[in-house]
């Protein structure tokens, strides 16, 4: 029987929850990483489109907790998959999958795979130097290659004279030669502890731009972040992270690029009871499901609201929604102070023809007070004046308000809220913070 995708969602997080809970029962360090990390930073939820769950441990707790799950499994119908655990044969590469017996995942690539699982990824040293860094990079590369040669899959389009030789060859690598190449290169990785390191990465994974990034070893402590209605535990240097996966993370991808795994179908294994969790099977839009306004939208704003946006002859201002997000601060400082000074008395000077309704990205005062708490408290003076002076108005209702369909354009940083406005085919204009 077919896994809904919203029951896919609830199992992989279920799996999470019981890793987590066991990480805190003995003091495992670990992070969420990749898309997982995008996830709980931008849109406090997995992105709609995303069908996995990522983790990041330092590789002595990987390897602490792959051997505490073989001693004490989590659950009966839950394992750990890897190059030398059960069912290693069907998941040769050395970082680990924690996954559900009771599912499979139909692949067009290896047909019937593993089932639902959370990837596990060892964080290692690595060298100090940057010079040493390249180096060792492209030792790695090398051997990456080797590891990829040793699983390659024929392709079986090809014509039959190429095909058949080509499956035989893959049949003796799996069985013969490719656990030697990979322990190569699991020896090669471990080269470096990841607590005498500086510096640290995830020189198993086999994107180029994400294995040859070197992460301060300082930015992989952690602090909460809330995810999916929960707190885990997230890199304190998440902003130059995601950079350095994803650019401006804060934007949402093109809609043509938010595509899942190319999976054939993901289902129960014969016999095993389905759990039923109702839900929509389509793309949400991160906990930001905005009602439709309607006609009577100047009728469901509160009263204070009214006498900014409406002139005394009934005509409406123009509304800008001016949204800001950490990650400015977090990279620029006293410099997004001074625009966001400059930005506040620019609509100010002109509110008898502009309103601006300003509003903060969840998790705003968390991460920035924890991580900048001086620039915290110089935003939140600023923030109180707004407050007091009422010449404006501060939107403190979430993602669901009536402000966002009211506003006419947007402006301020990148965020999924660009999506409504973009759909509306309202003007949306990005921040510079290089013009006050």
């Amino acid at each position: 029987m077919e896994i809904k995708k919203e029951e896919q969602k609830r199992i992989l997080l279920d799996i999470l929850d019981l890793f987590v809970e066991r990480c805190r029962e003995k003091g495992y360090r670990y992070y969420l990483f990749f898309g997982t990390l995008l996830g709980a930073v931008r849109e406090q939820q997995m992105m709609p489109w995303d069908d996995d769950v990522d983790v990041g441990m330092p590789r002595p707790d990987y390897d602490a907790f792959r051997k505490d799950i073989e001693e004490r499994p989590l659950a009966d119908n839950i394992r750990l998959f890897d190059l030398d655990h059960p069912f290693g044969k069907r998941h040769p590469f050395l970082f680990a999958k924690l996954g559900r017996t009771d599912t499979y995942i139909q692949t067009k690539e290896r047909g019937a795979d593993l089932g639902l699982s959370i990837d596990i990824w060892p964080f290692d040293g690595l060298p100090d130097k940057a010079e040493d860094r390249e180096l060792y990079y492209k030792e790695n590369d090398e051997i990456i290659q080797e590891c990829f040669n040793s699983i390659y899959i024929p392709d079986k389009t090809d014509h039959p004279f190429k095909y058949f030789p080509a499956l035989i060859r893959y049949q003796f690598r799996m069985l013969f030669q490719y656990k030697k190449v990979f322990r190569k290169h699991l020896a090669f990785v471990t080269r470096f502890s990841y607590d005498d390191a500086k510096f640290c990465g995830n020189p198993i994974n086999g994107g180029p731009g994400i294995r040859k990034v070197a992460f301060p070893k300082e930015d992989l402590e952690t602090m909460p972040a809330l995810f999916e209605g929960k707190y885990y535990q997230i890199p304190v240097g998440f902003d130059e992270i995601l950079r350095a996966n994803f650019g401006d993370y804060m934007m949402r991808p093109p809609k043509e690029y938010r595509m899942p795994h190319d999976y054939v179908k993901i289902s129960w294994k014969k016999g095993c009871e389905p759990k039923v969790i109702a839900g929509d099977e389509g793309e949400n839009s991160s906990g930001m499901e905005l009602a439709n306004a309607g006609p009577d939208a100047a009728e469901k704003l509160p009263d204070d609201w009214k006498g900014l946006v409406f002139r005394e002859d009934g005509t409406k201002k123009k509304v800008i929604l001016y949204y800001s997000t950490f990650s400015p601060f977090l990279q620029n400082g006293k410099k997004a102070i001074d625009k966001l000074k400059s930005v506040l008395a620019t609509f100010k000077e002109n509110r008898d023809d502009v309103v601006l309704v300003w509003k903060n990205c969840p998790m705003f005062q968390n991460f920035l007070s924890k991580l900048e708490p001086e620039i915290w408290e110089e935003f939140e003076a600023i923030n109180h004046g707004f407050l007091e002076e009422g010449w404006g108005i501060y939107d403190g209702e979430g993602e669901n308000s009536a402000a966002i369909a009211l506003s006419d354009a947007y402006y301020g940083d990148s965020s999924p809220i660009i999506d409504f406005f973009l759909d509306d085919k309202r003007p949306v204009m990005i921040e510079n913070m290089e013009i006050l």
